[in-house]
């Protein structure tokens, strides 16, 4: 998961994407506090993912404790 800044002669900062491949919870505990400037993931959709949750409130759940993490790593002025 590298991430890299630099300025360009033109005095913009050039940032590298960084793609993350895994269980969202997992992966999200893994990133610093206030790191992210843009989050986008995946529509949450429940009714593909029936083997994986057992019932809707087991998928709340489970979202509930991802959007916990998802506030925490954003910047003040991160967006999703």
């Amino acid at each position: 998961m590298a991430r890299t800044m630099k300025e360009n002669n033109d005095k913009t900062l050039s940032v590298t994407p960084v793609f993350i491949d895994g269980d969202s919870l997992t992966s999200l505990k893994k990133l610093k506090a206030n790191s992210v400037d843009l989050l986008l993931c995946s529509p949450p959709y429940v009714n593909l993912r029936k083997d994986y949750f057992k019932n809707l409130d087991g998928f709340i759940s489970y979202f509930l404790k991802c959007s916990a993490e998802i506030k925490r790593i954003l910047k003040n002025e991160g967006s999703m």
